[in-house]
């Protein structure tokens, strides 16, 4: 009995993400249709081929916000990948101009501490490394601020 529960619970647990998924690609096309539509009806004559793709950008960005088609990382990552793109195949502009800005030093470096934090954060290493040195520093705030300073600069160590 027990195990045909945990079957049905399954199926029951699939179809919500079956449902969860056709619902993601319904707001995804209707945000892709509202966007359109205010583009076409907020374009003007004297816009060019660039500028309605921005102005279709940003009306498609806010929609997946707004509606959580996809998550928030990713609208970020889409509205850079656009914009190199529609600015990479005008004549106008220079899409290496836009893709050198990724290849700065400090950009590296604030990319690899976001991945160690999230990579922190998934193995719990966080909370090991706060249990472990929150008592050595007691209950003073300052000693505490002290001691997250120096765990932050000795992480960070593992960058350089």
């Amino acid at each position: 009995m027990v195990l045909m529960r945990s079957f049905t619970d399954m199926n029951s647990f699939s179809q919500v993400i079956r449902i969860t998924q056709n619902r993601n690609f319904l707001l995804f096309c209707a945000s892709i249709l509202f966007a359109l539509v205010m583009t076409f009806l907020l374009s003007d004559a004297s816009f060019t081929k660039v500028q309605n793709y921005v102005l279709f950008l940003l009306f498609f960005a806010i929609c997946l916000w707004v509606t959580e088609a996809i998550p928030p990382f990713s609208v970020s990552v889409l509205i850079v990948g656009f914009l190199v793109l529609v600015m990479g195949k005008s004549e106008a502009y220079d899409a290496i101009q836009y893709l050198q800005t990724w290849s700065d030093s400090v950009i590296w470096l604030f990319l690899g501490g976001f991945f160690l934090a999230e990579a922190m954060k998934k193995t719990k290493l966080d909370l090991l490394l706060l249990k472990a040195v929150l008592p050595t520093f007691g209950t003073n705030p300052v000693n505490v601020l002290w001691g997250l300073m120096l765990v932050t600069a000795a992480m960070s160590q593992l960058l350089q």
